[in-house]
């Protein structure tokens, strides 16, 4: 029989396996196991600043509506515009958004009852000298039932590029849309709702041009309406002048600065 036979060649000692540091409770030549898989780690949520807190118990009523009672800095984060359950009421000013209301129930809303407002948003936007945004400033202020501030946050957002153009057209569109639900409600109320559609479909084509960015087109045609259109007679919803002259006001972009009559610098 060969020397070799029955034999293990290239056999490893235990002195060397615990020098080359390789010592294991396997035999010699049996493969490692698998190392089990780590545990995702779950993630880790920034405590809200303690000094936002008034109470973390009020934000109960709050939290009960995104179901988020567990952690007090999931309601100071939150997008508010994510919370579907309350009822929004809002300030439009020169096509943009200024001041945005949410209430706990349609009642309160309707009588914009404090107790009954969860969360406000205060937004201010900066235009430069050619009337383009630059920026835009946001405050949202999370509400106690008592009507004291809960807690609150401040961001800020630069508008460069496209952003800057596409904010111009969604402006425009924006004062196009209000003053027109604002008119035909207008006429409706007065039994002359006929009348207020043969007005805007005359200015169609100008509303087109103004929404482009060619504002004067169509401030030169409300100008130019006849008489018979009875603007001149009609009082200005804001009660200052006229209608045609609160539809020429209306319809100004040369604003630079927009807020809400709330936002106190």
């Amino acid at each position: 029989m060969p020397e070799n036979e029955g034999t293990n060649p290239e056999e490893i000692t235990q002195e060397e396996i615990v020098e080359l540091g390789l010592e294991s409770n396997l035999p010699v030549g049996e493969p490692a196991p698998e190392p089990e898989p780590e545990p995702t780690p779950e993630p880790v949520l920034e405590s809200a600043n303690e000094s936002q807190i008034a109470n973390p118990e009020d934000l109960e009523p709050y939290c009960l509506l995104t179901g988020l009672v567990e952690n007090p800095a999931l309601i100071v984060e939150r997008d508010f515009t994510k919370i579907r359950q309350l009822y929004e009421d809002f300030e439009l000013q020169s096509g943009k958004l200024v001041h945005i209301d949410f209430y706990l129930t349609l009642e309160a809303k309707t009588a914009k009852d404090p107790a009954g407002l969860a969360i406000r948003e205060l937004q201010k936007f900066y235009y430069d000298a050619t009337y383009t945004i630059e920026r835009k400033e946001r405050r949202i202020f999370w509400y106690n039932s008592d009507g004291s501030v809960l807690a609150e946050k401040q961001t800020e957002s630069i508008y460069e590029g496209f952003d800057r153009k596409r904010d111009g057209d969604a402006r425009r569109s924006a004062i196009v849309y209000d003053l027109k639900e604002k008119l035909e409600r207008l006429f409706e109320a007065m039994g002359q709702a006929q009348a207020g559609i043969g007005l805007l479909s005359s200015l169609s084509d100008a509303i087109v041009a103004y929404q482009q960015g060619n504002t004067a087109v169509l401030v030169n045609a409300v100008n130019n309406l006849p008489a018979e259109t009875g603007l001149d007679q009609i009082p200005a919803l804001d009660g200052n002048g006229t209608l045609r002259q609160y539809i020429v006001r209306q319809l100004d972009t040369t604003q630079r600065i927009l807020k809400s009559n709330l936002w106190i610098d």
